[in-house]
């Protein structure tokens, strides 16, 4: 019980050092009351990519969220949940051993600083779904899990599955049952879309940006995984991570990360979830084990604290100092 305690306690002071230092942001603001009033209405042009994510906006229809300081709240829980949930399911597969390592692994990649980055964003459902998905055994429960992941972010949410079969291909039964969810997912946004009328996805917005997408590789690149790739060339180096399951994932979250999307980090952070389990659950199944010394931990638990992001313009940075600097654009980097 008192180890427990010392670890919470570990974790909300690290947490109050974070958000001091890199603050909170709220996105999508101006147009959010009125999604949640009538998910069911077509939203303007310009944002109407939310419409592949109405799972936020049907919940707070149904439980009444529809003002912006009930919004914002509702939306701040939601990111504290996926944070609790995250955190539940990092001492659940590392035991009360392998806690700390597991909550440093976390906190190396760039998920913590993306969720408080991108309040407003169906990010945490996304986050909640596939922990549910991660643990649940009734196919009900695991057909249900895929279905909410969809409505929460259909593109994110097939490649999600996609990836987590490439990693775990022993678990191709729940995959299949998962698939369930998906296809139950799939029609009801032709239901929705039905309903709603015609709508510009998400493809579209990327099809006008293709351009800039292309202006920006090597910054793209260098910032999807931030300091987490320092902990796959790690574990490389000691031999836990060497298999061509983990290089086909990583291409597929390259690619898409890059080339296809404008939020570089956003959306990386999210398709790397499964990732972080496969990384967490083969340093837990590692038979020499993996360990770093008490310098070495708190060195990189600094080094965690400091975060860029990579979206379509260059580089952000939320700090105390400067709240998101587009550094390309300051700098005028010619990559």
């Amino acid at each position: 019980m008192k180890t427990k305690g010392i670890f919470a306690g570990a974790i909300l002071l690290y947490s109050g050092i974070f958000l001091a230092l890199h603050g909170v942001r709220f996105v999508d603001f101006e147009v959010l009351p009125q999604f949640h009033l009538d998910p069911f209405a077509a939203l303007p042009t310009s944002s109407q990519a939310l419409h592949g994510s109405p799972l936020p906006a049907i919940i707070g229809n149904v439980l009444g969220i529809v003002s912006e300081n009930t919004i914002q709240i509702f939306y701040v829980l939601l990111v504290l949940a996926a944070f609790g949930a995250l955190m539940w399911y990092v001492r659940h597969i590392g035991k009360e051993k392998n806690s700390p390592l597991f909550f440093l692994l976390i906190a190396l990649t760039p998920l913590p600083l993306v969720l408080i980055s991108w309040i407003g964003k169906p990010d945490p459902l996304v986050v909640l779904a596939y922990i549910g998905f991660l643990v649940s055994s009734a196919p009900v429960l695991i057909a249900g899990s895929a279905f909410l992941l969809l409505l929460a972010h259909k593109e994110v949410a097939i490649l999600l599955l996609l990836i987590h079969a490439i990693l775990f291909p022993s678990e191709l039964r729940k995959i299949s049952i998962a698939s369930i969810g998906v296809v139950m997912g799939l029609i009801y946004f032709a239901l929705y879309t039905n309903i709603v009328g015609t709508v510009t996805d998400r493809t579209a917005f990327v099809a006008e940006h293709l351009s800039q997408l292309l202006q920006t590789p090597l910054i793209a690149a260098l910032f999807i995984f931030n300091w987490f790739l320092l902990v796959l060339l790690l574990l490389y180096k000691r031999g836990i991570l060497r298999s061509v399951r983990i290089l086909a994932a990583i291409a597929v979250i390259f690619v898409v990360s890059v080339f296809v999307v404008l939020d570089h980090t956003r959306i990386a952070a999210l398709l790397s979830l499964p990732l972080y389990v496969y990384v967490l659950r083969k340093v837990a199944d590692a038979k020499e084990g993996f360990s770093l010394s008490k310098k070495q931990f708190l060195i990189l638990l600094v080094v965690s604290l400091l975060q860029i992001e990579a979206v379509t313009t260059g580089l952000l940075v939320n700090t105390v100092v400067a709240h998101y600097v587009v550094l390309y654009e300051w700098l005028h980097l010619p990559f």
